[in-house]
């Protein structure tokens, strides 16, 4: 029998398009969005949990997000997540280098379209893993 398995996804980074911050322009949105996903086996989901609580009490932080830490912080969490059993995947679009395609999804919903663009990346590589391991069989 193939384990359940479980998607974790998150972004960082924002989905606007036309005012894009630059070395010369540090005001607008980032230069690049990127989204990350782990694959986790859904039996290990209360351990790595677990884990996590028992990181954040470590570096006594309120919550794991990387905003909120110091660097040092950052890098403890980062080799101790590293340990736990998870297949992660990312993706990473620099905006400057859309080319064409921002022309195509100009509009109102221009923003969206090109977050459901990553997140199409995203599910692909996913996806090309899934099959390739026929873990879905």
């Amino acid at each position: 029998m193939v384990p359940k398995l479980t998607l974790l996804i998150d972004e960082s980074g924002d989905q606007g398009l036309d005012r894009v911050m630059t070395h010369d322009n540090p005001f607008g949105a980032s230069s690049y969005l990127t989204m990350g996903a782990v694959l986790v086996p859904s039996i290990n989901l209360p351990k790595i949990r677990k884990d996590l609580e028992l990181m954040r009490g470590k570096i006594d932080a309120k919550e794991l997000h990387c905003t909120d830490l110091s660097h040092g912080q950052v890098a403890f969490c980062a080799r101790e997540v590293k340990k736990l059993r998870m297949l992660a995947f990312g993706v990473i679009s620099k905006k400057s280098t859309i080319g064409d395609y921002r022309k195509s999804i100009e509009g109102e919903k221009q923003a969206q379209d090109y977050y459901n663009k990553c997140a199409q990346y995203l599910f692909e590589l996913v996806g090309a893993y899934v099959g390739k391991k026929e873990l879905g069989a």
